[in-house]
């Protein structure tokens, strides 16, 4: 978590997040003092955006915005800002945390172009369902549920056998996460 006062420099912030922070870019050791990284500038200024904003319905909006690390792996960062107290402005409050798998399945539906019923089985896959859960839940049979897995990750550039095995096993819940992170 990063505090920000109204100028958008750290007032405060906890180790993890510097350590989530480090994986979007190379951080200086002054980089509290020099200025924040570009995604926390994003999601703050998407935060006064949507304060000013002349739709009741907006003010409810919590800003977010997703990157991928240098490592491959998703991050979501969260805005809001605090209530004002007597002597003390109010500051922005940056919540940085790891994307949860279906919310990067999301992602790579709409980047790979994947049917609304690949969709399915991947977010499926994402939440840890077999072969067998995922066709009793969506009343297919298993081969359907084989054949939705082998067109998206004939989508996601996945063409050997070997990969796509290695993919499942590997966390089997992330499969398709990983393999559309690394691809």
């Amino acid at each position: 978590m990063l505090t920000l006062d109204r100028k958008g420099m750290v007032l405060s912030h906890t180790p993890t997040a510097e350590r989530l922070l480090s994986e979007m870019e190379e951080l200086t050791p002054s980089w509290t003092r020099d200025g924040v990284p570009i995604p926390v500038s994003m999601v703050a200024g998407a935060l006064e955006r949507a304060l000013k904003s002349a739709s009741v319905r907006d003010l409810d909006l919590i800003p977010k915005v997703r990157v991928r690390g240098r490592s491959g792996r998703w991050l979501m960062l969260h805005a809001s800002i605090t209530e004002l107290t007597p002597g003390r402005p109010s500051e922005t409050v940056v919540v940085i945390a790891p994307s949860e798998p279906e919310e990067v399945a999301r992602l790579n539906v709409a980047s790979y172009g994947l049917t609304p019923r690949e969709d399915e089985v991947v977010k499926l896959v994402a939440r840890g369902l077999s072969t067998r859960e995922i066709s009793g839940a969506l009343f297919i049979s298993d081969y359907t549920v084989h054949n939705h897995l082998r067109s998206v990750f004939e989508k996601a550039g996945v063409h050997s056998l070997e990969g796509r095995w290695s993919s499942v096993s590997s966390s089997r819940g992330c499969c398709l996460v990983c393999l559309a992170t690394s691809a």
